[in-house]
């Protein structure tokens, strides 16, 4: 909550519309980010007007774990970072960077404040 408020000010202050960066999923060959990205609902993905392009030759296509599997809700782990954002309205790319040198998954996660009317 203190974060929230910090970044609350943070963005009030300097008239923000959006937020963006990348949230990380620990282990970059971790089966289960599957079944948690397909969790993900249509909706949730980025849509044309804030295309995000593939710069890495290892990826992994969100957008086709959607529906590709329906995993039970102890299944679904999502960082808390990202389901805090998808509670705001956050949106994610439709593709996560897989890092082996971090041994990460990254998906590129933004929230367009303006749509979504937040008070701050």
């Amino acid at each position: 909550l203190q974060a929230f408020k910090y970044l609350s000010s943070l963005i009030s202050r300097n008239r923000k519309d959006f937020i963006f960066g990348c949230t990380s999923f620990v282990g970059a060959d971790n089966p289960e980010h599957i079944k948690s990205l397909s969790s993900l609902k249509k909706d949730q993905l980025a849509d044309t007007k804030f295309p995000i392009k593939r710069k890495s030759s290892s990826f992994l296509d969100v957008s086709k774990q959607l529906g590709y599997e329906k995993p039970k809700p102890t299944e679904i782990s999502l960082p808390p970072l990202l389901k805090f954002y998808l509670r705001l309205g956050g949106k994610v790319s439709d593709h996560a960077v897989v890092d082996r040198e971090l041994d990460t998954l990254h998906v590129f996660t933004y929230v367009d404040l303006k749509a979504n009317k937040l008070q701050y």
